[in-house]
């Protein structure tokens, strides 16, 4: 018996450890059917979301209950024998929560007839919310001035940002927040940061809870951002967005060359386009969203010394350019009514650099940074009955970051041969050779000791991160206030990282590089434990 109840014990501790579920890309309507004069609930009355395949009939009591709708605004109809149709108009439906519409149908006449016209609003208190969340939809994201999702999540409660960038839920730390897209695991494992950042053309609705977990999700600290993202309908939809500018400041004596306006220091252009598939069927749809942003920045240095301490053109550059290509898409293919297969990919590259004062007159001699990144996501979602059904996913996800100087290593300059010249200097660079790395002893400051005239630096760093992740979900709604959820998922993770610095020999003059280092494969198995909660 102690033996059995050890292992008990040790399995519903690895059912608690390892509960790391995936967070929900749907939500529900439901409500109630009722005979306007009697209040008598009106069983069978055919209840369905225009345009789509989405409905249900009334319970022996006038109950409905329709799952599995995406996030976005509908329009809800209910129709009856002998009643007058009525249909709820701007209906909003969330990730994970319950939005309640009930009808009250009234007797058709007949020489009249006709159809009653609502417009839903939205619900005070929200009766299945268990945690603290706020949430945002496509229509509301289109309308804000922000052009970048951290914008969009910085004006949500208990969310800032800190200068570098990482996200604090509620004074927590910027690796204790996981990223979700379309119900997977989109979170970079080394730096604790979203893997491949989705634009905000792209999202269909954004959710942040920031509090009391429910137990499908997991494997974060202080908060959950869960994303999912547009799909294309039956008719074609585009749009072209384009805008530049620059930055100024009455600051001259801090922000050198800031009083020269470059109209195009900073500029934007993104497209969009779904519909359905040109010459097939009409049952596959398509979204994509391309978008290409450049920024010069807003701190200047000059291109006054090379990195090898002769004289350059003394021009001005900028020293914080970022410029980012990304491109966003997704398929939908409805095989059936009850089943649909989708397929979605999320692809970015980013190029910059980072401010450093004393590089300021050699800016050649700073690093050079690249990030880049693509996320696979295919899933298969199957209505077995009105009330339950079960979704299949697979992703593969990969990032990867790097800076350096020079890309190759073993790019060093040329030097004169000896003797010393007349300054004292041991090795004369020649001014006519290949540009490359520099002694590290060359990054020499002149009298105000703020500032390198030479050298480079001389790391090389490289990591990546990638996993593939493959999933299963199964929901059913038990009665009118239970669901049920449960489900299993497997992650298998790789991470990668190089990191080297430059040495030199002061006898031979040969640079020396240390051998790779690579970290271990990892190999997580998740499992769920089947949970009950109340929708009512």
């Amino acid at each position: 018996m102690k033996i059995l109840a050890k292992l008990l014990t040790l399995v519903l501790l690895t059912f608690v450890f390892f509960n790391s579920l995936n967070a929900g890309i749907t939500g529900k309507i439901a409500g109630y059917v009722k005979d306007a004069e009697t209040g008598d609930g009106l069983p069978g009355a055919n209840v369905f979301i225009e345009g789509t395949s989405l409905g249900a009939a009334a319970d022996l009591e006038g109950h409905f209950i329709i799952l599995n709708i995406p996030p976005g605004i509908y329009t809800l109809k209910c129709s009856m024998m002998g009643y007058q149709s009525q249909k709820v108009e701007n209906i909003r439906v969330s990730i994970d929560l319950t939005t309640t519409i009930n009808f009250d149908l009234g007797t058709e006449v007949v020489d009249i007839g006709g159809e009653v016209t609502v417009v839903a609003e939205r619900e005070i208190i929200q009766p299945d919310m268990t945690s603290s969340l706020s949430a945002v939809g496509a229509e509301e994201i289109r309308n804000l001035p922000v052009q970048e999702i951290s914008d969009v999540l910085e004006m949500q409660a208990g969310l800032v940002a800190d200068p570098v960038g990482g996200l604090h839920v509620r004074g927590g730390r910027s690796g204790e927040v996981a990223f979700w897209i379309d119900g997977i695991a989109a979170t970079d494992v080394y730096s604790g940061n979203m893997g491949v950042e989705v634009e905000n053309a792209s999202i269909q609705e954004l959710q942040v809870v920031s509090g009391t977990f429910n137990a499908e999700y997991g494997q974060a600290m202080s908060g959950i951002i869960n994303i999912v993202t547009k799909e294309g309908g039956p008719e074609y939809h585009g749009e072209a967005r384009f805008f530049m500018g620059d930055y100024v400041s009455a600051n001259t004596d801090i922000f050198d060359h800031i009083g020269f306006i470059n109209p195009v220091s900073i500029y934007n252009m993104q497209g969009t386009l779904s519909g359905p598939v040109p010459f097939i069927s009409n049952k596959l749809n398509f979204f994509s969203m391309v978008r290409y942003f450049e920024n010069e920045g807003w701190f200047y240095g000059k291109n006054r010394y090379k990195p090898t301490g002769y004289l350059d053109s003394d021009d001005w550059v900028s020293l914080n350019p970022f410029r980012k290509i990304s491109t966003q898409g997704k398929l939908a293919y409805s095989i059936t009514p009850m089943m649909k297969l989708s397929y979605g990919l999320f692809w970015n590259d980013n190029k910059f650099r980072n401010f450093d004062h004393s590089f300021k007159y050699n800016p050649d001699g700073d690093y050079q940074r690249f990030e880049s990144g693509y996320t696979h996501i295919a899933s298969f979602n199957h209505v077995l009955s009105p009330k339950t059904f079960y979704e299949l996913k697979f992703t593969k996800f990969y990032t990867d970051y790097q800076q350096y100087v020079y890309e190759d290593p073993l790019q060093v300059v040329q030097y004169l041969p000896d003797p010393a010249d007349t300054s004292g200097n041991t090795f004369i660079i020649d001014p006519n050779g290949p540009e490359g790395y520099v002694h590290p002893d060359s990054l020499r400051d002149p009298v105000s000791y703020s500032f390198k005239h030479a050298g480079t630096k001389m790391d090389h760093f490289f990591r990546s991160t990638a996993y593939e992740i493959v999933k299963f979900d199964l929901v059913s709604q038990v009665n009118k206030a239970n669901q049920f959820k449960t489900g299993i998922e497997f992650r298998r993770h790789d991470l990668e990282l190089e990191w080297f610095t430059r040495k030199s020999s002061r006898l031979n003059r040969t640079y020396l590089t240390p051998p790779r280092l690579t970290m271990i494969i990892i190999i997580i198995i998740l499992w769920r434990l089947p949970g009950i909660s109340r929708t009512k």
